[in-house]
């Protein structure tokens, strides 16, 4: 195994592991150029090239070696015609294509028997006054009719402990099944000295085939609970199926997923499951299904063009939203609300990156991005809570005990 690159996905239906590794070939792309991996070069390139590499793919492909996509989420407005937001100086994908694959029944496979505990020194985190002013502006937009929902984020920086390598957090994220998210996900790229790593719950697409029919499938979240044990649970969900700002939250992303999945195509989606709880560590959601019918010639870039980036971790209407965000927000999510798409053989699924963190190795530190909906129901200090149980719902799933301030 070559353990300077190497992906690893989470299976659930059978609680195993893909692990993708050699890889043929690597590309960083950024907006006017790209870095290959291999061989360190940098050539010129365009939005164009990305997108003709995503054009090469198609659903019905049986791909023997796996590729791996991570869509960084500032990359998506350049699919909602706002090619002008799209960052100049920071990457926007990152492709692979690997020439072997196995599955691990246990990730002591690449691991082996891992001890380290996982300690964390928090650098910087939303304050509640600047979030405050961001919200009221989201707020303003609402009231005018600019948009009906906004998903406002934010950043938590942290200092990892210098003897942590990759192989210390993927073994503690995923060496219990307890908590794993059914898209949880890591990349580890040593020449950019860092790990992507995702608990993410969270469909973008999934496709199946069904006899000789092929099914995309896209699962939006929306409507978080906090809860402090299982005992809670019930209680929880029984709240939040309730909670009328919870379910227009979610109404109003089914829907636009709905029109965005009927877009690939121009077949008419449905929504198969309207309300559905989803448990993870800390944490109550809700959620729906929608479905479409789609031909084995439909190509990765079609679907992208209509789905990316997912609808939940955006608003609606989705390209309005995109602006609003990008005039609020003062930081670029990356890798964070962007997608993970893996396609092998029989697997083509993407994630939404949430619950997702950036380990950089090289300056010892980790970013974790968190945020949610802003819909007129909403109250700026419990959105703000929100965010924060959505970072220690990702610290346990890293099994951190203990956060020191700085």
């Amino acid at each position: 195994m070559d353990k300077k690159f190497f992906s690893l996905f989470y299976l659930p239906e059978k609680s195993d592991f893909l692990l993708c590794d050699s890889p043929s070939a690597y590309y960083l792309f950024y907006k006017d150029f790209k870095l290959n991996l291999i061989t360190a070069e940098r050539t010129d390139s365009s939005l164009e090239e990305l997108k003709m590499f995503l054009e090469q793919y198609k659903v019905g492909d049986n791909l023997e070696h796996p590729i791996v996509w991570h869509l960084y989420y500032d990359l998506g407005a350049a699919f909602v015609d706002l090619e002008d937001l799209v960052p100049t100086h920071k990457p926007v994908a990152l492709f692979i294509k690997y020439e072997q694959s196995k599955i691990l029944k246990n990730i002591d496979e690449l691991v082996g028997q891992n001890t380290a505990s996982l300690k964390l020194k928090i650098l910087e985190y939303p304050r509640f006054k600047k979030y405050k002013e961001r919200f009221e502006k989201i707020y303003n937009h609402l009231i005018a009719g600019d948009c009906y929902q906004a998903n406002l984020t934010d950043g938590f920086y942290f200092k990892i402990n210098d003897d942590l390598n990759e192989f210390d957090f993927i073994a503690t994220a995923f060496g219990q099944s307890d908590g794993r998210g059914a898209y949880s996900h890591a990349t580890y790229v040593e020449s950019l000295g860092k790990l992507f790593l995702s608990n993410s719950p969270e469909c973008l697409f999934e496709i199946k085939k069904i006899d000789d029919q092929f099914n995309i499938v896209s699962m939006p979240i929306k409507g978080t609970i906090k809860v402090s044990n299982n005992a809670e649970r019930v209680k929880a969900w029984n709240l939040l199926s309730n909670s009328k700002k919870d379910q227009g939250e979610l109404f109003m992303i089914t829907d636009l997923i709905r029109n965005d999945l009927s877009k690939v195509e121009f077949k008419r989606a449905t929504v198969r499951n309207k309300k559905l709880p989803l448990h993870v560590p800390g944490l109550v959601h809700q959620y729906s299904i929608v479905n479409s019918e789609i031909s084995s010639d439909t190509t990765l870039l079609k679907i992208i063009k209509a789905l990316f980036p997912g609808g939940s971790i955006t608003g609606a209407p989705k390209k309005r939203v995109i602006e609003i965000l990008s005039e609020v927000e003062t930081y670029n999510r990356g890798f964070y609300c962007g997608s993970t798409i893996i396609m092998h053989k029989q697997l083509k699924a993407a994630s939404i990156n949430i619950r997702s963190a950036v380990v950089d190795f090289s300056h010892k530190e980790l970013f974790y991005g968190a945020g949610g909906g802003i819909t007129l129901l909403s109250k700026d200090r419990e959105e703000f809570d929100e965010s924060y149980s959505k970072m220690e719902s990702f610290l346990q799933f890293l099994k951190v005990k203990n956060i020191n301030k700085s």
